[in-house]
């Protein structure tokens, strides 16, 4: 069997209409607007931007590239800080404004990674399994 034979779904779960879906989508961009979502990504990113590391510098790194974000770069420079969402948007619209989503990353890390599952680098393998 492969991946794609499995779903948890429920069968008596309502299925979403794709208009349905597009009209989170306006809301998700309709909040990201909103002075509580502007409000709670400022103090998120005043957050990664005092974090002390091991190392004694302070800067939370881009969750996707590991690297370090220079938080005086501001936007639209591409390596400027940009709050991403661990689980995206698209892919559930209700954790737009869940502190527990955001992840710090550079802007076109962010932008590259779009609404795909993040290429996370894990490490070498300890050995070959």
């Amino acid at each position: 069997m492969n991946d794609s034979e499995y779903d948890d779904t429920p069968e008596n779960a309502p299925v979403l209409p794709r208009s349905q879906r597009v009209v989170d989508a306006q809301k998700a961009r309709e909040i990201r607007e909103s002075p509580p979502y502007k409000k709670l990504k400022e103090r998120f990113r005043d957050d990664c931007s005092r974090q002390r590391n091991p190392d004694g510098t302070s800067g939370a790194s881009c969750w996707l590239c590991g690297d370090k974000i220079d938080y005086k770069l501001s936007y639209p420079h591409p390596h400027s800080w940009s709050v991403d969402h661990k689980i995206t948007v698209k892919e559930n619209p209700s954790l737009v404004m869940d502190l527990e989503n955001f992840a710090p990353s550079h802007l076109d890390c962010n932008l590259r990674r779009g609404t795909d599952e993040p290429n996370l680098d894990i490490g070498q393998a300890s050995r070959d399994w």
